[in-house]
Formats: structure tokens, sequence, C-alpha cells
């Protein structure tokens, strides 16, 4: 994402990664070896450049990273309890055994035991110590702690306080909705008088009380401001920046192309209603259904991807914009070349016999077979459009039957020309009327 900038372009980098699809802004890989691996990407446009990187982790059931351990700084509490908390990569916690130790404060030890505590008697600087090992690792962690002598006791006065929103999703809030705003603030709410102002308008919108309602009616960046006084003699005033986005109403996907050959890449587009322009930043959560389901999250509308199984390919995407989330799904029909086109059940001594002539293929998926049987005269005697054709010769002579397999793509037609003779084994009255027959 470019904070700022248009017609930017992306360029990444993945070592040690096989790319799997692409989009304008992002791309999709696969990594078969655990470890740290960099991300690097750089920005450009027609007047400047930029980059960022970003470290990721690949586990696998040997992989064990001690990033770091919470809590584990200068100015600890003193006879507070302290909870340190192992910041861990790894393919399963529960089997890495961790032991900590403070002297003379912690020594604790145990399988998937990422947290600790301690209680500080006496203010210092202590040192911890964590330890981490699994079956094919083991990793020591050092960290100095400083703490306090005292902790300041809370002021009676009118202290720093902060807007409190009624949403989780918030500073994101959808428009025309009604939003709870209200202090967080402690020894206050019956002395003191509290003064709104919702810069959504000019002037700005004005309300009094401890918790306010108010729906924001279009998009945009506000400021919320609070206005506090205590017996009208002291007196501060905080904000907060909220972003109001319309909620997605219909979500459309469409590919490009209706038939794909196998991995031949296809572009999907997603349009949504109201228009990206108006329903703010959005995120694409896609879902490709291929022999293995492949997951990704992107910022762009478009995506290309090929899939590499046949048959009828389902891609889900959930677009999402902090305030509403709606999805919508469509179908590509991936169909591979036909090739080896053959069949079986031809022929000889057949008369007055059922034999059954059933198609094959090296590769490619099928929509529609078509069977043809005609005699010598070229004369079409059936017809079939089943994978199994069955006629019953009842006449012997010379005889052409033409399979023809189609799908989307291409098709492949095969013609084997053939003789039915007579047989003659049936009965006594069969063996006497056959005498005269060449």
């Amino acid at each position: 994402m470019a904070g700022r900038g248009t017609q930017v372009t992306y360029n990444f980098s993945t070592s040690n990664a096989t790319k799997l699809a692409t989009s304008k802004d992002a791309v999709m890989v696969k990594y078969s070896t655990p470890g740290r691996h960099e991300v690097t990407v750089l920005a450009h446009n027609a007047v400047s450049n930029s980059s960022a990187s970003l470290m990721i982790y690949v586990v696998d059931r040997s992989t064990l990273f001690v990033l770091g351990v919470g809590n584990a700084t200068c100015g600890l509490p003193l006879r507070s309890v302290v909870v340190f908390h192992a910041d861990v990569v790894c393919a399963n916690t529960s089997i890495v055994i961790f032991y900590w130790s403070v002297p003379g404060v912690l020594n604790s030890s145990g399988r998937g035991l990422n947290l600790a505590s301690a209680n500080f008697t006496a203010p210092g600087v202590y040192e911890l110590t964590l330890t981490a090992w699994n079956n094919a690792i083991r990793v020591r962690k050092e960290y100095k702690l400083c703490v306090n002598e005292s902790v300041p006791e809370e002021s009676t006065d009118l202290q720093d306080f902060h807007i409190g929103i009624s949403r989780i999703e918030a500073p994101y809030l959808p428009a025309e909705h009604d939003v709870i705003f209200f202090p967080i603030i402690s020894r206050c709410p019956f002395t003191c008088n509290f003064y709104w102002k919702l810069w959504d308008s000019i002037p700005p919108t004005k309300m009094q009380g401890f918790k306010v309602q108010y729906a924001f009616q279009k998009a945009g960046v506000f400021n919320v401001s609070l206005t506090v006084t205590k017996r009208q003699f002291t007196q501060k005033t905080t904000s907060t920046t909220v972003v109001v986005n319309r909620r997605i109403e219909q979500v459309l996907l469409q590919a490009r192309v209706e038939v794909s050959n196998v991995n031949e890449p296809i572009e999907f587009v997603v349009r949504t209603t109201p228009d990206d322009r108006k329903v703010g930043n959005l995120t694409y959560y896609w879902s490709f259904y291929d022999i293995f389901n492949t997951k990704y999250v992107g910022n762009s509308s478009q995506m290309t991807y090929a899939f590499q199984g046949e048959g009828i390919r389902r891609v889900t995407v959930t677009v999402h914009n902090n305030v509403s989330a709606m999805s919508a799904n469509t179908s590509v029909n991936v169909c591979g070349k036909i090739s080896g086109l053959t069949f079986t059940g031809c022929c000889g001594r057949a008369f007055n016999t059922s034999v059954h002539f059933e198609a094959f293929v090296q590769t490619g998926q099928i929509s529609s077979y078509h069977w043809t049987l005609r005699n010598d005269d070229g004369v079409a005697l059936a017809a079939s459009a089943e994978q199994v054709f069955v006629y019953k010769f009842e006449s012997p002579g010379h005889y052409q039957i033409q399979l023809t397999a189609e799908n989307p793509l291409n098709n492949q037609t095969v013609i084997d020309y053939f003789k039915v003779q007579v047989s003659c084994i049936a009965s006594v009255r069969t063996l006497v009327n056959c005498k005269n027959m060449p």
C-alpha cells in the first residue's frame, strides 16, 4: 500500500519462493523451505520511487524462533504482578519446553509455558533468562529488567482522557448508522460537564452529555472533539479522528473468460456497489478451489490465477471495507485440450450380437461425444451422444464408425472401418441356413 502517489507500479522480490499468482499490487508465492524469508517491494512512478521490506517466517516441525519477550524492559512496577509473554514462531507451541529464570524471583518451566509471572519486592536491576527447546533446536534469550522503587499515585485532578466509540471497528464507522461516543475518564462523571463537536459539517454539530449518539450522513474523514469542564475552573479538550465509509451493498465477480485451458492465466475482476470511490479502501479475500485450495488477501480488484486441475473450478471473493463485508463467487470451466482419442469394441464375427463401443482419451475433459455408424453405402444407421455406444448388428457387411469428442476448447475425431461376418453357431437351424452363405 502506498501512502501517497498516483500511477504506482510495484515490483516484488521474494527469494527462495515460487510465484503462484500476481495482481497489480500483490504477489502470491509458495515457500518450500522453513526459516526467515525477507520480502521486498519497490514502488515507483514517473517521478519517484520508494521501497519497503517485511520479514516472514515459514515453519515446519523443526522450526523455533523466540522473537522477544513482552514486558522484558525497564520501568516495571514494584510489588505488583508482572506477566512475561514469549513471542514464539513455531509449528506447535504445545510441544515446546520453556524455562523461565529470574534469580531469587522466578524459576518456572513446563511444556507450552509461554507465559510466566513475577512479583518484585525490591527495586533494582534483574536478569531474565528464557530457554526454549523442541526436538530439533534450542534457543536462549537474556533480558535486563529495571524495577522502580515506587509507582506514582493517580492524580485527583482532571487527568488525560480519551474518547470511546461504541463500535468495535472504530475508528472506521458506517455512514447513516447510529454511533455512541463517550469519554474514557475516571472520578469525573458526576462533577464534570461534557461538550462535543462533530466536524462533519461547517459549523460543526454540537452536543452535550456524558454519552452522545450520532449518525454521520456522508463518507469522509472527520474529527470528533470533547471538552470537559470541572466545576467551571478546569477545562481540557481532546479529539479523535474517525473514518466514515458507506456499507458495501453488492459485489459482482467476473472472469474474463468462461472457459480456459489448464495452467492458462485467467483474469478476475470485482465490482462493488457503491463503487470503490465511495466505500473507501477495500481488502479482497480470495479463495481458489483448485487441486489444492488456495487463499490470498490483497488490495486490488483484479486478480490473475491459473488453475492446475480440470473441471468446473469455483472462485470466491469477500470484499471488506472495515465497516462491512460481502462475498461473491463465479466459476470457470477448465479443460485440457483433447488428445489420444480412441475407442474399443470392434468387431469381426459379430452377427446377431450387441457390440459395446467405449471411448477413451489421454488428456482433456470431455463435454460431449458423438458416434455415427454407417454402412458400406454411407447411409447412417445409428447415432449416440454417450461415452458408450451399443449396437446390435443383424446383417454382415462393411461398416464405418466415427467418433468425435468435444469440449469448449477443441475437438478430436477418429474413424474406423471394419467388416462384420456371419456367426453360425447359435442352433442347428442356423447351421442349415448358413450352408450356402460365403
